[in-house]
């Protein structure tokens, strides 16, 4: 294999790492983030277990809805906070959630959010 040649099923598994982290991080059950993504909860689940990964399309609602860049779901890569995209992605972000969750799906997520930002997490994974 070259080393320019991506290893598939590393990436697959990396790409499912990255979702899974994020979902348990905003507090999301399998099937609410299947909602929220308008798939089948056994489709997020195969995302998730690295079997299979999401289309392009989906990629960008699931970058959407947990606020992330394509450059830390595919390479886990984050982005600066000066970062335009950045910046763009929590717009579209906070749009998506504001429409599909309601106030107290809202209320616990910023819980889960707060509870991982006071045990440090957010230095730890830099």
């Amino acid at each position: 294999m070259e080393p320019e040649e991506i290893d598939r099923k590393q990436f697959r598994k990396d790409v499912a790492h990255r979702i899974h982290k994020q979902r348990l991080i905003y507090g999301f059950t399998n099937k609410k983030l299947a909602q929220l993504l308008g798939i089948s909860e056994s489709y997020i689940y195969r995302i998730q277990s690295g079997k299979i990964l999401p289309s392009l399309d989906l990629l960008e609602r699931i970058c959407i809805v947990f606020g992330v860049t394509y450059d830390y779901m595919i390479r886990g890569v984050i982005p600066t906070p000066d970062n335009t995209a950045e910046k763009r992605f929590q717009e579209e972000q906070y749009q998506f959630l504001n429409e599909k969750l309601t106030q107290e799906e809202r209320d616990h997520m910023l819980d889960c959010l707060k509870k991982y930002v006071d045990e440090g997490e957010l230095n730890n994974h830099n």
